[in-house]
């Protein structure tokens, strides 16, 4: 067998009303040899920048014997296939990660750097048996943090003749409301 696992990115999505964000990937390991094999465990470990949190994963995977689809929270590393998972001759698992994330502040985000973990939103998968490491890498380009924004409506009711002398005049009231709406 001849397995080799590679990663591509793919795109992000949000933020969502809860300001989380969506990162996808795709990883494929393929068994270009002339006989079957086996791979695994197969890992994803985020190494996103410092100010954004990776909360969960969920991920699929396609293929003849592909694994079921999965998830997991917290930061990763996340096991998408245990060992021993079987690859036949000439084919491919096809894996789609997304996993979710954050800002924890509202500052940019350092742009990717496929050599440097802990930018952008590198992410690395890591496969026992794989015969070409170097393409195992991707890294999406991070949004721009969220921007803070509110919105104010102030209203006021009918002016109310505390008087009953049918002027508005010194005395009467007028009661105001305000709605203050975060809109970021």
């Amino acid at each position: 067998p001849l397995i080799d696992a590679s990663k591509t990115p793919g795109t992000v999505t949000g933020p969502d009303a809860n300001g989380d964000y969506i990162v996808t990937y795709t990883m494929n390991v393929k068994n270009s040899g002339q006989v079957d094999g086996t791979y695994g465990p197969l890992t994803d470990t985020p190494s996103f920048a410092p100010n954004l949190a990776v909360t969960s994963a969920s991920w699929s995977a396609s293929g003849p014997g592909a694994p079921s689809p999965n998830s997991g929270t917290g930061a990763g590393p996340f096991t998408l296939a245990g060992p021993g998972t079987v690859l036949t001759a000439g084919s491919t698992h096809s894996y789609s990660m997304a996993i979710k994330f954050h800002f924890t502040n509202n500052t940019a985000a350092l742009p990717c750097n496929l050599a440097a973990p802990g930018t952008g939103l590198y992410n690395k998968a890591g496969v026992s048996g794989d015969t070409t490491a170097s393409n195992d890498v991707a890294c999406v380009q991070p949004p721009q943090p969220p921007v803070a924004s509110v919105t104010l409506d102030k209203q006021a009711s009918a002016i109310t003749d505390v008087n009953t002398n049918g002027i508005s005049d010194a005395g009467d009231q007028i009661t105001y409301s305000f709605l203050v709406r975060n809109t970021s």
